[in-house]
């Protein structure tokens, strides 16, 4: 493969491993489609500098693009229980953060960014 891009926590462990035993280098995204992926709900983010250590540009900071976790349910699934998965998760958002390190920046104010 030639490239990839996927949306992952960092570190991802995808990335890590690929970067073993093989040339890996991170790149940039345009400024162009960055803007234009925007329209997707897709922002621009970085990846530190030392997050891939075996990435041949492992000591440069990376724009990409980065976009949020989203939970979705099926729309035959009873409000009831859409309501209780939301009240539970925001009862207990210390935990939910420790769930997976996409969830860590989550906060209430951000619940609701799209409806459809």
């Amino acid at each position: 493969m030639d490239s990839v891009f996927t949306f992952l926590a960092l570190p991802g462990a995808a990335i890590t491993e690929a970067s073993i035993g093989r040339s890996l280098r991170l790149i940039n995204f345009p400024a162009d489609v960055l803007q234009s992926l925007k329209q997707y709900g897709i922002e621009s983010g970085k990846i530190p500098a030392g997050t891939y250590p075996k990435a041949a540009n492992a000591n440069e900071e990376v724009v990409t693009a980065v976009a949020g976790s989203v939970i979705l349910v099926n729309k035959n699934v009873a409000d009831d229980v859409t309501y209780r998965i939301a009240k539970t998760i925001h009862e207990n958002l210390d935990q939910f953060h420790k769930i997976h390190g996409s969830l860590a920046p989550y906060q209430l104010k951000d619940a609701i960014t799209a409806w459809g």
